[in-house]
């Protein structure tokens, strides 16, 4: 794919982007036209309920998830537990290609440049078999 395809496709993506804005837009405005405005009204202060309500699980959540991480790390391995699992990620290794090259023949030095990085931890939901 040339430069000029590619920068053909960025614009059809733009314009599709743009599109779905008018469209949720379009959308939107029919709603509030056929949407009594009690009823808008009842809407928006559910959603700030429920807002209220779910912020205290969601934090929850954050804290036991972040402990979670800590833990896997800490202990190396993947756990899994009955439809979850936390999943043990090594961290990466990079190399520094500047210092390389100043020390291609040097191979002794050669080991300052590897750079690992911190392992990390998904959870996923698993698949029920």
């Amino acid at each position: 794919m040339s430069v000029i395809n590619i920068q053909e496709s960025l614009q059809e993506v733009l314009e599709i982007r743009e599109q779905l804005e008018r469209l949720d837009a379009e959308n939107a405005k029919a709603v509030d036209l056929i949407t009594p405005k009690e009823t808008r009204t009842r809407l928006e202060q559910q959603a700030i309920e429920h807002d209220k309500n779910t912020a205290a699980a969601r934090e929850r959540l954050a804290q036991v998830e972040g402990r979670i991480k800590v833990g896997v790390v800490a202990l190396g391995s993947t756990v899994k537990h009955d439809g979850i699992q936390a999943v043990f990620v090594k961290g990466r290794v990079s190399w520094d290609s500047k210092k390389l090259d100043g020390l291609a023949l040097v191979v002794a030095e050669v080991k300052e440049c590897r750079k690992t990085g911190a392992p990390s931890v998904s959870i996923r939901k698993v698949d029920a078999k």
